[in-house]
């Protein structure tokens, strides 16, 4: 929505520019009287004022719809050549730009990401006990999403994770609460 705001905003900026820019070239002729105005070279011509207004308002019709199509044009091809730029950056990933680095391809010329739209789905981290799920997964997509400032819940049941939240809290100062349920219960 914001990218058609941008792109109407340009096109009417630059169809505004431009009908004032042929108003001021071309005022003495749009304000004159018509019969002041010498057509068809030494012939003089009458031209009767109702139809003078016709063509001064065809005149500013033909320029607001021509440079409108002209402007529109252009724009769209500087954001296609802008999209272009937009997808060579997404090889490489966006700071700003909300996804999470999962990895790098074999050869380490580009980043694996989860794009925004796939955060809202599922993951599965598998693995036997003590293969780094927590240390080479958890760990690492943690830190990105509190480096977003984005709101978790994080259910902590071995009761340690949380401590690295904390930790990684105090390198971006985003504001946590802590939950600790230490119900311990002795049969």
């Amino acid at each position: 929505m914001r990218l058609l705001y941008n792109k109407l905003f340009h096109i009417s900026i630059t169809v505004c520019l431009i009908i004032l820019f042929n108003f001021l070239l071309f005022s003495s002729i749009l304000i004159s009287n018509p019969n002041s105005i010498c057509l068809f070279g030494a012939y003089n011509v009458k031209i009767d004022e109702d139809i003078w207004n016709f063509i001064k308002t065809g005149y500013f019709i033909a320029t607001l719809i021509s440079w409108s199509f002209i402007s529109y044009s252009y724009f769209t091809k500087k954001q296609k050549s802008n999209n272009n730029i937009v997808k060579a950056h997404n090889e490489n990933h966006i700071e700003n730009e909300l996804s999470l680095k999962i990895g790098t391809t074999i050869d380490g010329s580009k980043e694996v990401l989860i794009p925004e739209k796939g955060l809202y789905q599922n993951i599965l981290i598998t693995g036997t006990i003590g293969t780094g799920k927590t240390s080479s997964a958890m760990y690492p997509f943690l830190e990105q999403l509190l480096m977003h400032n984005l709101g978790m819940l994080i259910l902590d049941v071995k009761g340690n994770f949380h401590k690295k939240v904390l930790e990684l809290n105090q390198l971006y100062h985003r504001k946590i609460i802590v939950i600790e349920l230490n119900r311990k219960i002795q049969i």
